[in-house]
């Protein structure tokens, strides 16, 4: 199997089916996913396995034990989900295994200089994660799964263990082929997975040039112009009903040649023969006809899968000669966009944040932090200091002291299950703080940071003693804008070694125990 470190080139290009889960976006090499389904309604339960197990499934005669991802990254329970979701059905050590999230959200095709590795230090365990992708110049982060790591199959009972093997022999493995089942205006189409290049939310699409209602316009996509048809328009004729908010674009290549099919929804990903193909039923007089392989039956609803090649025959000349032309007229317009563009990233060079939950939402610089660890009991206490200072952490026979921000900023002290320390370095010395959890890695540009507000400032002067530096308001998935309020740490390091005269910036006045080791 394939995997994305195997191909070291920069362009090396790798499909990743991307997932969203609590708004943060992950991903999983498609060699390793079979099928991306909605969540069954039923999925039987297994006393004395992992509490991540929720139970097993039986999928074409095979055994898929079902791991809550939610559960297995230590996650907290995400109220915003509404039920249901999507499972992951994933191929690896050669054996099933599906896994929950939110939503599906998109396909994408990687160059590998937009991998980075992760360090084992940023994770729950070193091997759960392979890397993060890093598109949008940064802003937008996925993280990679790597299935290999998430479930020891010894954990089954035994005599489930073998049936979570695949059964080959039924049906060869060969006539098996894979579909992207999506809908417009209610009615279910599939397209087979070999034409589809990448599945993408919809950006601003360029106004077309072309006369032909069903062509949109252009995308610039990587540096690729591409033309997208409104499937819905295409099929139908109908020009009066918009796509919805949330509509994709699915990219096809056929015969060296890229298009997007703009659709509603995305639905699911999944696996059939030909034996499950039905015969397409007569449409004497339709325009499309010949264009449509069958019918094919999915739990609870049925779909209508396209024969690709011969439905945009005549469409694909029309389009390339909608790429050329659009190239020409806009050709100019980008260029002056990128150096736009360009001069703007030379005055705002991009920081990046990790952004952590302690009821509100704080962020800090990644510049300094050295590892973020899970909490441990063996913190020392240390007696004399300030109620703050957690105690003492010996890390690899390093003593590193822990500040407990919860208690800086006269929060309830409960511990959370998913505490960890965050370890800080400042000119050689080390620093932890307490953090409920982790939330996201955010990169953003310089001209994004508010300095915090006068009237905010007082309040945090009092409220955090002086440790917020500014504030930025971060945009979610949903485009609502989170205040996020980034700290300064290295205002405990000056009380470390004692060189701030200004003692309200971190202690009040009636603290004045320096911080030791």
């Amino acid at each position: 199997m394939t995997n994305q470190s195997e191909t070291n080139h920069p362009d090396a290009e790798c499909l990743f089916a991307t997932f969203f889960l609590n708004e943060l976006e992950f991903a999983i090499d498609v060699n390793y996913v079979q099928d991306a389904i909605p969540s069954p309604p039923q999925i039987i339960a297994l006393p004395s396995t992992p509490e991540y197990l929720t139970g097993i499934i039986d999928l074409r005669d095979n055994i898929v034990p079902i791991i809550d991802t939610r559960k297995r990254f230590k996650m907290a329970a995400n109220p915003k989900a509404n039920g249901g979701g999507h499972i992951a059905i994933t191929r690896c050590q050669n054996r099933y295994m599906g896994l929950t999230f939110d939503a599906i959200s998109e396909v994408v095709r990687v160059k590998n200089r937009f991998l980075e590795p992760l360090a084992p230090e940023f994770q729950n365990e070193g091997d759960l994660l392979s890397g993060i992708i890093k598109l949008n110049e940064g802003k937008r982060l996925i993280q990679i799964i790597n299935p290999n790591y998430l479930f020891d199959y010894k954990e089954l009972p035994v005599h489930l263990q073998r049936a979570t093997q695949p059964q080959e022999s039924q049906v060869a493995l060969s006539s098996r082929h894979q579909s992207v089942a999506f809908q417009i205006a209610g009615q279910a189409f599939g397209i087979d997975i070999k034409y589809v290049r990448e599945i993408i939310k919809t950006p601003e699409i360029k106004q077309k040039i072309l006369v032909e209602e069903y062509i949109l316009g252009a995308i610039s996509l990587r540096e690729e112009l591409i033309s997208i048809i409104d499937l819905r328009r295409f099929l139908t004729g109908d020009i009066n009903e918009p796509a919805p908010a949330d509509s994709r674009i699915i990219i096809l290549r056929i015969e060296n040649f890229s298009f997007g099919i703009l659709v509603d929804t995305i639905q699911e990903v999944f696996t059939f023969t030909k034996e499950d193909l039905q015969e397409m039923p007569g449409w004497s007089g339709n325009r499309h006809e010949g264009g449509f392989s069958g019918v094919l039956e999915r739990p609870g609803y049925s779909l209508v899968l396209l024969k690709t090649e011969t439905l945009f025959e005549h469409a694909l000349k029309r389009l390339a000669e909608h790429v050329n032309l659009h190239d020409k007229n806009y050709s100019a317009t980008s260029d002056r966009e990128t150096r736009e563009l360009e001069e703007q990233e030379k005055e705002a060079p991009p920081v990046t944040f990790i952004t952590f939950a302690l009821d509100e939402i704080y962020g800090v610089e990644i510049s300094n932090i050295r590892e973020i660890v899970r909490y441990q009991d063996n913190i020392r206490q240390l007696p004399g200091q300030v109620d703050y200072i957690e105690g003492i952490l010996n890390l690899r026979s390093e003593v590193i002291p822990i500040i407990n921000l919860r208690r800086y900023f006269n929060k309830p002290t409960d511990k959370h299950s998913e505490t960890m320390i965050m370890i800080f370095t400042y000119e050689d010395k080390q620093l932890g703080i307490l953090i409920d959890h982790l939330l996201e890695i955010r990169t953003l540009s310089l001209q994004k940071k508010d300095d915090v507000p006068q009237l905010v400032a007082q309040e945090q002067t009092t409220y955090s003693r002086g440790l917020v530096e500014r504030i930025i308001e971060i945009e979610n998935r949903e485009g609502k804008h989170t205040p996020t309020m980034i700290l300064d740490i290295s205002k405990f390091y000056k009380k470390m070694d004692g060189r701030s005269s200004e003692s309200a910036e971190v202690e009040s006045e009636t603290e004045t125990t320096e911080l030791t080791v």
